[in-house]
Order: structure tokens, then C-alpha cells, then sequence
């Protein structure tokens, strides 16, 4: 099973591109928020990117997971926003979740949380990380969900996620749970990103188009 992840695309359409290219390699392509770019756009910049970010998912080839970021929300909306909610196909917003080779894969939106237990072996893709966690933290402080970090010390999952662009460290450990994010950097060609390969249990960190790190998975109760 080998899932790639990326985030905080910002309507930055070459990366939007990129993934298309490469989509078909992976059993799952995650997008873990911020696909839009609020700032500087008007509201009818804003309903453009929507248009242009549909017709892309709605094309892409493969099973694509995305939630919402901060930066997702049009015309007054705050969660859940409409205009994913109507992404079909193997398209998966905000509360979809589908089991692949026995991994269960979830989006959580921008102000979504956890209530359930776990129905197997788990992904899950959230814009903001756990509080407390290195890959929430930048410039001295943590940008996380401390709700989020609640809810992951025995859950057993592994978290993508993004928002913070430039974290501490790009994994992190949460009780039993791994959170992931790949970071954000407008100087590369192509986006920061995760290769998940969970048959491997490894996790490798590609900026710029080269390796960076890798580390091997954890085992846990229930990944």
C-alpha cells in the first residue's frame, strides 16, 4: 500500500499539475488542506479557484483524499465547505472515509474531531496536527489541535497533516500515533511530499525532488 502526501497547495497550479502526472503511481493521493488561496483574492478569484481546483480533482487518476484548510471556506462558510462536499467519484472530502488493503483512510475537515473508535488500522488526513507535536510547532509556538492530541494518544493512526509550512520536524510521535507533514516551500518545482509505503512500514520525506529523510514505522496497536 503506497499512499503519497502533500498539503498546503495554495492554488499553486503547477503543483496541482504535478500531482496529476504522478497520481496513477499510488494506491492513494492525499491533500491534506489549503488547496485554495485566500490571500490576495476576491471573492470571485476565490469561486475561479474553486472551479479550476473541481474540474482538476474531478479528473484526477487515481483515489484522491482531501480535507479543508483555513483557506477552503468561501462565501461566509466555516467548515465543511460546500463546494468539496460535491466532489463524487474517488474523490474523498471532508468525513469520507474508504478501506484500502485493510488500511482504513479518513478526511477530517478544518473543524471537524474525533468521536469514534477506530474500525481498523487507520490514516487519517487533517489539515492541522496534533498540539504539542514537532510538526505543529514554528517560530516558538504550537499551531496545533490540542483536541486532535486528545484523541491520538491511543488511537493508534497515522496523521497527515500540514498548516504549518516550515515545522520543527517533518514526524512526530503522539502516544501510539505517527503524524506526518511534508511542509511547504514555494521555491520547489514541485510540492514537499510524503511517500507512505505501509507494506514497508517506511516513511520518506521528498524535497525538491530528492530524499531528504526516511524513517521506518513504529508498530502499534492498531497499525
Amino acid at each position: 500500500m503506497k499512499i503519497l502526501h502533500c498539503t498546503d497547495l495554495h492554488f499553486h497550479q503547477p503543483w496541482f499539475e504535478w500531482l496529476t502526472k504522478v497520481g496513477y503511481l499510488y494506491d492513494a493521493c492525499c491533500v491534506s488542506g489549503d488547496l485554495l488561496n485566500q490571500h490576495p483574492a476576491t471573492p470571485k478569484q476565490l469561486k475561479a479557484q474553486v472551479a479550476w481546483v473541481t474540474d482538476w480533482a474531478m479528473r484526477f487518476p487515481g483515489t484522491l483524499f482531501l480535507c479543508s484548510g483555513n483557506h477552503d471556506s468561501i462565501d461566509g462558510e466555516y467548515e465543511n465547505p460546500a463546494w468539496m462536499q460535491k466532489l463524487g467519484g474517488e474523490v474523498w472530502p471532508d468525513g469520507g472515509r474508504k478501506p484500502m488493503k485493510g488500511i482504513w483512510i479518513r478526511s477530517l475537515g478544518w473543524t471537524d474531531w474525533i468521536e469514534d473508535e477506530p474500525l481498523g488500522p487507520e490514516v487519517i488526513v487533517t489539515h492541522v496536527g496534533p498540539a504539542a507535536s514537532k510538526v505543529s510547532w514554528s517560530n516558538g509556538c504550537s499551531q496545533g489541535d490540542a483536541e486532535l492530541l486528545g484523541s491520538l494518544r491511543q488511537r493508534g493512526a497515522i496523521v497527515l497533516c500540514g498548516h504549518v509550512h516550515t515545522p520543527v520536524r517533518w514526524w512526530d510521535y503522539t502516544g501510539t500515533s505517527l503524524s506526518l507533514n511534508p511542509g511547504c516551500d514555494f521555491s520547489q518545482a514541485i510540492p514537499n511530499h510524503v511517500i507512505l509505503d505501509l507494506s514497508r512500514r517506511t516513511a520518506r520525506h521528498v524535497v525538491g525532488g530528492k530524499v531528504y529523510d526516511k524513517i521506518i514505522i513504529k508498530r502499534t496497536a492498531h497499525t
